[in-house]
């Protein structure tokens, strides 16, 4: 899937201000690809930097501020690295589908914005029903597959 010119831009302002190295941002982009595969929302280059903890959020937001651009707070706030690999393992493993993983993270999304409260993947799907609160205790505890 084709990167959007915005992020490219970014990925490359991030790079040369020597704020991300380069093998950093292929895991960005690895982790950009491996969401959008699972039909989970595709975050910005540079939030996914920021919650990989390559770099502060504040210095992304400063160094978009720089550039007159933002990154919208639910970028940041909403973007878990541990709900990727979530996700990957319930789809995987046939618990969920991937039609109501996407539409369990636009809720996700949604109750984040409104409430402000950081809400994890798995207990919105308990809560949901779509998974016992074993299954979410066993999935978080899994450990992440080698990349």
């Amino acid at each position: 899937m084709p990167v959007p010119p915005a992020d490219d831009a970014l990925a490359r302002l991030l790079v040369e201000r020597k704020l991300v190295t380069a093998a950093q941002l292929e895991l960005c982009r690895a982790e950009q690809e491996e969401a959008r595969c699972l039909g989970l929302t595709s975050f910005p280059i540079g939030a996914v930097a920021a919650a990989n903890g390559f770099l502060p959020a504040e210095q992304l937001q400063l160094l978009l501020e720089q550039e007159g651009a933002s990154l919208p707070a639910a970028d940041l706030e909403g973007l878990r690295r541990n709900d990727v690999a979530f996700g990957r393992r319930v789809v995987g493993e046939g618990l969920v589908t991937r039609e109501r993983l996407r539409a369990s993270i636009q809720v996700l999304a949604r109750l984040q914005e409104v409430t402000g409260l950081p809400v994890r993947l798995g207990e919105l799907l308990a809560v949901q029903g779509d998974l016992t609160l074993q299954d979410v205790a066993r999935l978080s505890a899994a450990p992440r597959a080698a990349r």
